[in-house]
């Protein structure tokens, strides 16, 4: 309970990196920032700690329900130590799939946008050998050999492997994020949900991002 309400309330990133960390649990922490934690919190931050939205946490607790559905929070041993080195890592994950594969080795398999029936076989095998030999294949969603790899998706799933879809080049002329996230819920079902969204600072120009499970201002 004590994670949902922390990771709906819309606090800065590093203020809930702290707070986990420096608090033997999270309702320690949820506690402390409730009372503000000697921080000048906005009235709606605090409301949204003491007095969460009672239909957001149902929804979550449901979310929670489905197997293989965990809260990943900072700090946590299973928390992937490349991502805690990031610029900006996020305190809360919500993961679905085992995280602690995330600790395998991992693979992109890339290659022509416009490959030949051959080649996409050729990827096919090789992200099968990857993944029957204990390997993560991570897919950036491309065309071309990247989408052979896609194949894999419905098997990762059938195995509870976690998933994670990366969109790039989202400063392309003809890159558009929000008819990507539909495709991908297409193609992958409405379980597929955007944990950041981009900003720009003009045509094609990505500025930067906002994570939807936590805001930092």
């Amino acid at each position: 309970h004590a994670l949902l309400v922390l990771a709906r309330a819309r606090l800065p990133d590093a203020l809930l990196r702290h707070a986990l960390a420096h608090h033997p649990a999270p309702t320690h922490a949820l506690v402390s920032l409730a009372h503000g934690a000697g921080f000048d919190l906005p009235a709606d931050r605090l409301a949204a700690l003491r007095q969460p939205d009672a239909r957001t946490l149902a929804r979550d607790r449901a979310w929670l329900l489905e197997p293989g559905h965990r809260l990943l929070a900072w700090g946590d041993g299973d928390y992937q130590p490349l991502l805690a080195q990031s610029p900006s890592p996020p305190p809360i994950l919500f993961v679905a799939g085992d995280a602690s594969l995330l600790w395998r080795p991992q693979v992109a398999v890339v290659g022509s946008r416009r490959p030949t029936a051959a080649g996409r076989e050729r990827a096919r095998r090789f992200a099968d050998v990857f993944t029957r030999a204990g390997w993560l294949v991570t897919s950036g969603l491309a065309d071309g050999i990247d989408g052979a790899a896609e194949s894999l998706w419905d098997e990762c799933r059938r195995a509870n492997l976690p998933r994670v879809i990366v969109l790039t080049k989202l400063d392309a002329g003809h890159a558009d994020f929000d008819t990507s996230v539909e495709q991908c819920q297409e193609r992958f079902g409405d379980g597929v949900h955007p944990t950041h969204v981009p900003t720009f600072s003009g045509p094609g120009q990505v500025a930067g991002n906002i994570g939807l499970l936590t805001v930092e201002e």
